[in-house]
């Protein structure tokens, strides 16, 4: 994703718990650095103004016009003049807390990597049977083709995530997998259920149920909205290898199709086909009584495999305890599979030409308080939104929910992937020998699994593509043209407002919450008001008030360092000096003298005597005498 789509600015975080009230601030990789900057120069400014602050406060505490020892009178002079390096506790003090101030100023910082998209355009792609009277035949292929050249991209993509982001732990820490509101949806897989399915059809077998949970618009799916305005969406997958062998019509014909000229075809009977065309793609069927089950949608995977194995497969779906002998075929009958290039006694082969892993698909719709009933995605269509109670903001999500669940189901899964959705492509030995390692025996357990994730991965994906469709060169008859053009932006008021609230996460930007930058920014401003206007005249001026003994202001004046120098110059002699506000400056104007020698002589006072004032401050280098 570009940096040009992601939103800059305030915005609400509806997902950050951690935060008060959520407002951030989302600046550019270009602008966010400087900020940084200008915030650790500003505290570190701030700092100091505290730390003279914190000097007078003390210094005030403890002044006192009773006699006291050296070691007060130093220390008082020390705070005076803010030195830190003498005063042990005050300066671990300070430093403590500035420790705490750029904890707390790096919070306000890391206020997480989620960040708004915004995209040249929003929208889905157009659907094919919309405008078909008004299209001629070239433009309805260039439709159709641009519409599944992109959604196979899109599909890639998200099988691509779902490999690296939804295996193995070690992968989800990297940076590939920090992109969507959630790194992986969790699922719940129950290996152990009943066939769904009538007794004719399940055979020996048990059933696996792989359960998505609900998955929150806002939490798992970064739509962006305040919690009376999310839904939940929920699957549940159930599958089981079926004896669909048992409802073969009859042996291998060598006959041919017209519209497939050349293919051999072994037919099963599992149903009615309603459809115009007869082929060996997938098709809408109307189930047989075996397969008919309430409140689902029916998927059929069928496997035709001629892949060998170098040792036996005892997985239902992938059974392969056959040689390449054919009086072991078994079902196969008369088909004949290609010699093994490691000799018939190593490579085993599937047991059925086919083999079909029944699946029901059941989705539920919820709106906080209360759920659909699980059922097909089709079921009570009719009813508006399934009967559930919607505010404007929920019924655009639902709708955007329930078009993105519509293309991540198996039927468009199995259509855009193909055999690369399977994990025992990864048992190949080669791409260039139809040869796999062995398979485990619950490999179609594995596959049910990892197709539900490719297919969460897929939503995640569609949800942002909603947002900010990516921008795909596509060849069509009229030249080269991108697939934004075939975008139908949504019309609704409430379907153009789900457009602006699509959350992922890019590090490449900098979040900053804006209530913690308003704290560091009233507090710092605070503290150096304080030090430069009120402090200390605002504080004497109370002490005047409170009839507070004068030695207070006293002290903290003529403790300033340089009326301490000149103390001590005018005790050698070096002066005299007049005092021009808080500032002393020698009554003669431009009196020189020399700093080294004050320190090491005495004034000769009989020289000085009867001199003008002219002679006055000269020093003279003699040796101290004992009177």
């Amino acid at each position: 994703m570009g940096w040009d789509m992601v939103y800059t600015g305030i915005w609400k975080n509806w997902n950050d718990e951690k935060q008060v009230s959520g407002l951030t601030l989302t600046m550019s990789p270009s602008h966010g650095p400087l900020l940084i900057a200008f915030l650790a120069l500003f505290v570190s400014v701030a700092s100091s103004h505290l730390w003279h602050i914190l000097c007078f406060t003390l210094h005030q505490s403890i002044s006192t016009s009773s006699l006291r020892d050296g070691l007060h009178h130093q220390i008082q002079a020390l705070l005076r003049n803010n030195s830190s390096i003498y005063l042990g506790i005050p300066a671990i003090a300070h430093v403590t807390l500035m420790t705490i101030a750029s904890i707390f100023s790096a919070r306000i910082l890391s206020s997480g990597d989620e960040v708004l998209v915004r995209g040249s355009s929003c929208g889905w792609m157009d659907q094919i049977n919309e405008g078909l009277s008004d299209m001629n035949q070239t433009e309805l292929q260039d439709k159709t083709a641009g519409i599944f050249n992109m959604g196979r991209w899109t599909a890639m993509k998200a099988l691509d995530y779902a490999q690296t982001c939804y295996g193995s732990i070690n992968f989800t820490q990297s940076s590939a997998c920090k992109f969507y509101a959630t790194t992986a949806i969790n699922i719940t897989a129950n290996s152990n259920v009943p066939c769904p399915f009538g007794e004719k059809l399940c055979g020996l077998y048990h059933g696996i149920k792989v359960d998505t949970g609900l998955v929150d618009s806002n939490l798992h799916l970064g739509i962006n909205s305040k919690p009376s305005g999310r839904i939940q969406v929920r699957k549940v997958l159930t599958c089981i290898p079926t004896t669909a062998e048992e409802h073969y019509s009859g042996p291998w014909q060598n006959s041919d199709l017209s519209v497939i000229p050349g293919d051999n075809f072994k037919t099963y009977y599992l149903g009615r086909n309603p459809g115009l065309y007869e082929s060996n793609a997938s098709f809408v069927f109307s189930p047989i009584s075996e397969l008919r089950v309430a409140n689902s949608d029916i998927v059929l995977l069928n496997i035709q495999s001629i892949v060998g194995y170098t040792s036996e497969v005892l997985d239902p779906w992938f059974r392969a305890t056959s040689t390449n002998d054919s009086s072991k075929t078994g079902s196969s009958d008369n088909y004949v599979f290609p010699p093994s290039p490691y000799g018939t006694k190593i490579s085993y082969y599937p047991d059925r030409i086919v083999s079909v892993l029944g699946c029901t698909e059941q989705y539920q719709f919820c709106n906080n308080t209360n759920c659909s009933e699980l059922d097909g995605l089709y079921a009570n269509r009719s009813s508006p939104y399934l009967g559930l109670t919607f505010n404007d903001e929920q019924k655009a999500i639902f709708r955007l929910l329930w078009n993105a669940v519509f293309g991540v189901t198996i039927n468009y899964g199995t259509f855009f992937f193909g055999d690369q959705l399977l994990l025992a492509r990864e048992k190949l030995l080669s791409a260039q020998l139809a040869i796999s390692a062995p398979l485990p025996s619950n490999q179609w357990e594995l596959e049910v699994t990892n197709i539900v994730k490719v297919m969460l991965a897929a939503l995640q994906r569609r949800v942002v593509d909603y947002a900010s469709p990516p921008d795909i060169p596509l060849q069509m008859s009229t030249g080269r043209v991108s697939s934004l053009s075939l975008i139908e932006p949504p019309k609704a008021d409430a379907d153009k407002q789900i457009c602006g609230i699509i959350r992922v996460r890019n590090a490449a930007y900098f979040n900053f919450s804006l209530v913690g930058l308003l704290a560091v920014f009233i507090v710092a401003i605070s503290i150096i008001s304080i030090n430069l206007f009120c402090l200390p005249g605002v504080a004497f001026w109370v002490q005047q008030k409170l009839r507070r003994d004068l030695h207070l202001q006293r002290e903290w004046t003529e403790g300033h360092l340089l009326r301490l120098l000149r103390t001590a110059f005018e005790s050698h002699g070096a002066g005299p000096w007049v005092t021009d506000g808080e500032i002393p400056v020698t009554e003669v104007p431009g009196l020189r003298f020399s700093a080294d020698q004050v320190w090491e002589v005495k004034i000769d006072t009989a020289e000085n005597q009867g001199t003008d004032t002219e002679t006055v401050g000269r020093i003279v280098n003699v040796e101290e005498q004992t009177k």
